[in-house]
Order: structure tokens, then sequence, then C-alpha cells
């Protein structure tokens, strides 16, 4: 896949971390430039974007909200003024807010958390790891920011 996409110009919305950051780099390893998008984890943006740089490819860092239309034509402007037309979508932005577990038997999350319960090991489903669960917080990611 090396230089497959030389003359290529990626965005990858939430590439500041994680998945966003491992297609960043995929990316720019296959030849593509690149603009990671962030919202909240500059530094971490600024860091990708040096790994881009030290392989050779051109790379930006653009701060945006995905979530407001506004941001994201400033976000796509800035893009092509600094790489030019966007090839390349990888649409990852997203956030996770914590919520306390339901406890309603018949939500859908409980219906999961019960699914789960019963695939823990033999031994494992004692009181104790009852209790430890009873603390999880489930995570949903949205596209919306971070």
């Amino acid at each position: 896949m090396k230089n497959e996409l030389t003359g290529k110009i990626a965005l990858v919305t939430g590439g500041s971390r994680g998945i966003g950051r491992a297609a960043a780099l995929a990316l720019a390893k296959a030849g593509a430039d690149v603009a990671v998008n962030f919202q909240c984890r500059e530094a971490e943006a600024q860091a990708v974007c040096r790994e881009i740089d030290g392989m050779g490819r051109r790379a930006v860092v653009v701060k945006a909200d995905v979530s407001k239309a506004a941001e994201v034509a400033r976000l796509v402007e800035t893009v092509e003024k600094g790489l030019g037309g966007v090839d390349i979508l990888v649409n990852n932005a997203g956030i996770s807010r914590p919520q306390p577990l339901p406890v309603s038997p018949s939500s859908a999350e409980a219906t999961v958390l019960m699914l789960e319960l019963h695939r823990l090991p033999k031994g494992r489903n004692s009181s104790s790891t009852i209790s430890n669960l009873s603390r999880w917080r489930l995570n949903r990611k949205r596209n919306l920011g971070c």
C-alpha cells in the first residue's frame, strides 16, 4: 500500500488519538497528505502532524467542532488552503458521555449488560464481580465532536 495515495489529500476528523490517529498515520504512510482535525486535544493533534511530517508528507492541524456546520465549512476551507481539495474523508470524530447504568430491566442497555454477564468466565460471576459491574458507566459514541 506504500505510496498508493501519493497526490491525494485526506481529512481525518477526530485525528488526534485512537483510531483517528492510526488512520491519519496509515494514510500518510500510503502517500497521502493529511489534515488532522481535533476539538479538544491540540497537543496530540500536533504530535500526529509531526509524525506525518517525519514521513515526508504534508500535514495540517485544524481545530473544529464537526457538529456545527459553520465550523465544518471553516475546516474544509482551511484544509483546501493548506493542502488542496479533499479526496479522502475519514469521518471519525465522536464523543463519549459516561452515564450511570440503567436500572430498568426492560432497557436495551440492561439487556446487553445481562447478556455480557452471562458470558463471564465461570468463577467470575461472583457477587463481588456483579458489584464491580454495577459501577460501570456506559460510553456512547456519537458523531458530534469530543
